[in-house]
């Protein structure tokens, strides 16, 4: 019987492995950019079933977010291994993201299941490994500050970590 654990278990264990930080930079980092430019292409202009984009009237603020969420999972990428009483911080953006990539990835799911019919629609698929990229190291950043912080500390900053990566969007929905 093998001690090893399965694949789903690996995927949370810390440190992280070579191709796991690999695939957070391309699912999580590389993926939600090269949609947020395919959008802007492919539905940039008028068009009858959307207002400009598929976010619409939101796109400013849901761009920026997508923005401010991939520069927060590169910075956690980059500096996961040296911290650990700020991981709760990132630990709140991390939760952020994951919430709406798994939100897009929802509403993307009847769109994505019909245009599998002419192949495009398989980009539709892609919040789902960004959900899971975004999921995993939302995870590892709550083990990681769990023996270093309190229980209470750890919810204020992951709360002000949500704050921080919700003000830009806020601010151009104000704007």
């Amino acid at each position: 019987m093998s001690t090893r654990p399965g694949f789903y278990r690996r995927q949370f264990l810390l440190p992280p492995s070579r191709p796991q930080t690999v695939c957070d930079v391309i699912f999580g980092i590389l993926l939600p950019l090269g949609c947020l430019v395919a959008d802007r292409i492919a539905f940039g202009g008028p068009h009858p079933l959307f207002d400009g984009s598929i976010f619409g009237g939101a796109a400013p603020a849901a761009y920026t977010f997508i923005l401010t969420e991939v520069g927060l999972l590169g910075l956690w990428i980059l500096l996961r291994r040296k911290v650990t009483r700020s991981a709760a911080f990132f630990a709140g953006p991390l939760l952020a993201g994951w919430g709406f990539s798994l939100v897009l990835a929802i509403g993307l799911l009847p769109i994505s299941l019909l245009g599998l019919v002419i192949l495009i629609g398989i980009l539709g698929f892609s919040p789902w490994l960004t959900c899971f990229s975004f999921y995993r190291n939302w995870k590892m950043a709550r083990v990681l500050c769990a023996d270093h912080v309190s229980r209470k500390r750890r919810l204020l900053l992951s709360l002000a970590g949500i704050v921080f990566a919700l003000t830009p969007a806020l601010a151009v929905n104000l704007a």
